[in-house]
């Protein structure tokens, strides 16, 4: 091994040794996530729930009457891991009724915006102006040496295959990542090592400033309206919850609802390009 690789190969271990370590010191926190509370226009349709809401709302009534000393978590828990072995038959039967629902409000959607243009012109100028304020000074969380890969080449890919979906692009990056030799991730690994220990540095200077603060949690959020902007906007601070189980594969995400930017639980669309999730009063 040369001198040069048997530099890399030392950097690269000490920086996952300085990894493994900051994971191991580091609390375990149950973060938060942020969200909006928009007010619902007059006459707007209600979206309907998913194919797992519809599940879920049957067989909440049946569990409630045959148990009605359980709790709502236990309910719930019980109910996500029915379906996760559920068959293809109801789950098929729930799928096609959420898909009739779904057709059925767009078609009232599309009606209420054509009559109140006004009305949807305020909500798209609420989603998009709405500013989001972070703590002052709180330092930005390091990128992975994934990432910094991914953004590394994330354009000369785009501009050889223009036509490639967001998805697709994702996946594709993901893969020559897969691919990437050990030697060649060990610049990208060092680098995402030497900013861990720079913001873990600027962590702990901004937490000795703000000693004196008593601060919620490090994701806690204020929304506030942009100069101009004259519709209600309504800070909110919590966690989203979700009534299905987290280890699930892309297809069933689908089916509970997630279409690569939205969750729609109930009456909650969680837009990740807005930047949290939207409740409807």
């Amino acid at each position: 091994m040369t001198t040069i690789g048997a530099t890399a190969m030392s950097s690269l271990k000490g920086s996952l040794r300085d990894v493994e370590d900051s994971q191991e010191d580091a609390p375990m926190r149950k973060k938060k996530r942020p969200y909006r509370v928009l007010e619902r226009p007059e006459g707007y349709p209600k979206r309907p729930p998913s194919a797992y809401g519809l599940y879920v709302r049957d067989k909440h009534k049946f569990w409630k009457e045959q148990r009605p000393d359980e709790t709502s978590r236990e309910r719930t828990k019980r109910i996500a891991e029915e379906w996760s072995v559920e068959d293809i038959t109801t789950k098929e039967h729930y799928k096609e009724k959420s898909r009739l629902q779904f057709q059925e409000y767009k078609e009232k959607q599309k009606l209420w915006e054509a009559n109140h243009p006004e009305g949807r012109a305020r909500i798209v100028k609420m989603e998009r102006e709405v500013m989001v304020v972070r703590h002052p000074g709180k330092p930005k969380r390091p990128c992975s040496a994934y990432v910094l890969y991914a953004n590394s080449i994330r354009h000369s890919v785009k501009r050889e295959n223009p036509r490639m979906t967001g998805t697709d692009l994702c996946k594709c990056l993901a893969q020559k990542w897969k691919n990437l030799p050990k030697h060649e991730r060990v610049k990208f690994v060092v680098q995402a090592s030497e900013e861990s220990k720079k913001y873990r540095a600027l962590k702990k200077e901004y937490e000795r400033e703000s000693q004196h603060q008593q601060l919620r949690n490090d994701d806690t959020i204020t929304a506030v309206p942009s100069e101009g902007n004259e519709g209600p906007t309504v800070p909110f601070m919590g966690e989203l919850r979700h009534p299905f189980p987290q280890s699930l594969d892309q297809n069933e995400l689908a089916d509970h609802g997630y279409d690569g930017r939205h969750m729609f639980v109930e009456d909650t669309e969680y837009d990740h390009h807005v930047g949290g999730p939207v409740y409807w009063q």
